[in-house]
C-alpha cells in the first residue's frame, strides 16, 4: 500500500519492496556519520608539526582530483585551491558533507609534506575539535596524485608540544610503516 504523497510516514514501493522514508535517511545519515568519523580519524595530533608556514606551495597540485576506485565503485573528489603562495585551501569528500582543510607544505629532515589542519564542514567551523592536525606525503606523476596519511601506531597522538611531535617523527622517518596505505587520486574530468 502506498501512502499519500507528502505524509509523514508515506511508504515507497518499489520493484514490490516496501521502504519507510524515515528508515532511509536514518540509514544515510548513519553512513555519512561514520564518513566524517572516518575522516576526522586521520586528524590526530593537537600540536603542528611545524609552526611557521614559509614553503611555496605546488601549484601542480592546484585543480579538482578524483580519487581512485574500484570499477563500478563510487569515488570521492578533491578540490586543492591555493589560499596564499604558502598556503591550500582543500576541500574533501566534495560530496555531502566534507571538510575543509588548510594545508601547508613544511620540511621536515630534509623532504617535505602537507601539513594538514581541518578548518570545518559546509555548516561551518568544527568546535571542540582537539585533534585538528595530521601529515600527508604527496607525490605526483604527471596526472596522479598519490596521498599516505601519516600512521598513528607509529608517532602516537599523545604528544603536546611540536619540537617533541618532530623530534619522534625524525626518529621514525625511514620507518616504511610511518605513513598509512596510498590514496590515488587522477585530474578530473570537468564534467563532474
Amino acid at each position: 500500500m502506498v501512502g499519500s504523497k507528502g505524509s509523514k510516514n508515506s511508504w515507497f514501493a518499489s520493484g514490490g519492496i516496501r521502504v519507510n522514508a524515515s528508515i532511509i535517511m536514518k540509514r544515510i545519515a548513519g553512513f555519512i556519520t561514520a564518513s566524517v568519523a572516518l575522516i576526522l580519524a586521520g586528524c590526530l595530533y593537537e600540536v603542528p608539526f611545524v609552526e611557521k608556514v614559509d614553503l611555496q606551495i605546488d601549484r601542480g597540485l592546484v585543480g579538482a582530483w578524483v580519487e581512485k576506485g574500484e570499477a563500478g565503485k563510487a569515488v570521492d573528489r578533491m578540490v586543492v585551491l591555493p589560499f596564499s603562495e604558502t598556503e591550500y585551501l582543500i576541500h574533501y569528500p566534495t560530496e555531502g558533507n566534507g571538510f575543509y582543510f588548510r594545508g601547508y607544505p613544511i620540511d621536515l629532515g630534509g623532504k617535505h609534506y602537507i601539513q594538514l589542519q581541518v578548518l570545518g564542514t559546509r555548516d561551518g567551523l568544527v568546535k571542540d575539535l582537539e585533534t585538528p592536525y595530521t601529515l600527508a606525503s604527496c607525490s605526483r606523476d604527471g596526472e596522479t596524485l598519490t596521498i599516505r596519511l601519516i600512521n598513528k601506531t607509529v608517532i602516537d597522538p599523545k604528544f603536546k608540544d611540536s619540537p617533541a611531535l618532530r623530534e619522534a617523527f625524525l626518529a621514525h622517518q625511514d620507518d616504511a610503516n610511518l605513513f598509512e596505505a596510498p590514496k590515488e587520486f587522477v585530474r578530473a574530468d570537468d564534467g563532474k
